[in-house]
């Protein structure tokens, strides 16, 4: 036994002395060892350690593995050695010195989980915008694989719609192509064949046989438009004329002008270029295509074309009057009369009598006054009505046979006319 041990028990023994109440010493936590250390050294327990685990049991900790209380180890055990504590005592404080230290881990543990939150919230907006732009990207390349596909789908329509379009329009083309190179082809060859077969002697008689059909064809039609303008007993001077066709041109001269399709029949309609003449009664047709005619004596091949009325040829004898002595000059040399000939002197010209008389009252003296025939304008229009076949009246008294004329006419620059009704 010690000697405190003994005093101890001998004071209490004695019974004069009353136990001191033990005294509880926390030993320090992480936190305030360093707050403690410059203050009043203290007692503290023993080094015994505890730790409480999971399932509410205290087990001892090594003094070791607590290094903030190994230094103060002795103080422990001196307290222990004086008995001024339990062993109850000293587990409850061990175990409040592990919650502190506890407590402290979870703080610091927090405040690392607040740190990691606030940086994961700071981060969500771009993981979110990121996760969008996956989404986006995924669709874009949905998209553009469909329009690929239609893009090939389309592609392949039109090729083969273009091909087959393309093909069809060549091969119109070249088959055109084809029947006018044959065409050609073939006439050149046929007119090669002709010539090699058919005698030149055997062609110029053709030629001339031709032109003598053709001849014939513009005689008939210029006696049936005389024959027609002289059965014009109407008191208008707007009753439509029919034109008389062009002599042929000579084998020295060249045609008047060419005609790409023959005269039709109102011939009447293509008198004037400036305006249509009025349908009247039509004639024999002219339909003859254009012939070659030969020279006689001449190894030389010119083109006939069909004849024509002159464009200056008037619609009616109001048109007719109202020509200038150039237009009736020019007249004359289309129709090939001579301005020396006299009207009268025409017996070729068909004459149609008029109503209720006899060939023998027809009088086809001129329209101008016999004192007014020195006048060229005057004359030039006598000779081209006269081979129009168009009838004058003359001045004088009438035959019982007819009656006096009711309409007076006045050229401008000549004398006056008139033009009567037979009855």
């Amino acid at each position: 036994m010690t000697p405190n041990q003994a005093t101890f028990w001998s004071s209490r023994a004695s019974g004069r002395e009353k136990p001191k109440k033990p005294s509880i010493i926390i030993p320090p936590t992480p936190i305030n060892a360093c707050r403690d250390s410059f203050s009043q050294p203290q007692k503290i327990l023993p080094s015994l350690q505890y730790s409480v685990s999971s399932t509410a049991c205290v087990t001892p900790i090594s003094p070791t593995s607590l290094s903030p209380l190994s230094p103060e180890s002795h103080l422990m055990e001196d307290t222990i050695a004086e008995g001024t504590a339990s062993s109850d005592v000293i587990v409850i404080a061990e175990l409040f010195a592990t919650l502190k230290r506890t407590a402290t881990a979870l703080n610091t543990t927090f405040h690392r989980l607040e740190k990691q939150t606030e940086k994961m919230a700071g981060l969500a907006p771009a993981m979110k915008a990121a996760e969008q732009m996956r989404d986006v990207r995924a669709k874009l390349e949905q998209q553009i694989a469909r329009h690929d596909t239609t893009m090939r789908e389309v592609r392949s329509l039109l090729e083969s719609t273009v091909k087959a379009s393309l093909i069809q329009r060549l091969k119109s083309q070249i088959y055109t192509a084809i029947r006018e190179t044959v065409a050609t082809e073939i006439d050149q060859r046929v007119e090669q064949e002709l010539l090699k077969q058919i005698p030149q002697k055997l062609r110029q008689q053709g030629q001339v046989h031709q032109r003598q059909v053709l001849e014939i064809k513009t005689s008939i039609h210029n006696s049936e438009a005389r024959h027609h303008n002289a059965s014009l007993w109407s008191p208008s001077l707007t009753e439509p004329l029919r034109p008389l066709l062009r002599p042929l041109p000579s084998a020295a001269q060249s045609p008047a002008y060419v005609v790409r399709g023959p005269f039709p029949p109102t011939s009447s309609t293509i008198a004037t270029p400036m305006s249509a003449f009025p349908m009247v009664p039509t004639s024999t047709p002219l339909v003859a295509a254009p012939a070659l005619m030969m020279p006689r004596g001449s190894s030389q091949i010119f083109e006939l074309v069909p004849p024509t009325p002159s464009p200056l040829f008037p619609r009616d004898l109001k048109s007719l009057f109202a020509l200038g002595p150039d237009a009736a000059k020019r007249l004359l040399q289309d129709y090939g009369i001579d301005h020396g000939q006299s009207p009268s002197s025409q017996e070729s010209h068909p004459k149609a009598p008029p109503r209720g008389l006899t060939d023998s009252a027809i009088d086809l003296s001129p329209i101008v006054s016999p004192l007014d025939a020195a006048d060229s304008r005057e004359q030039d229009i006598n000779h081209f009505m006269a081979h129009i076949g168009v009838r004058p009246i003359p001045y004088g008294a009438p035959s019982k046979t007819e009656r006096r004329p009711h309409l007076h006419v006045v050229i401008p620059g000549g004398p006056t006319f008139a033009v009567a009704n037979y009855y």
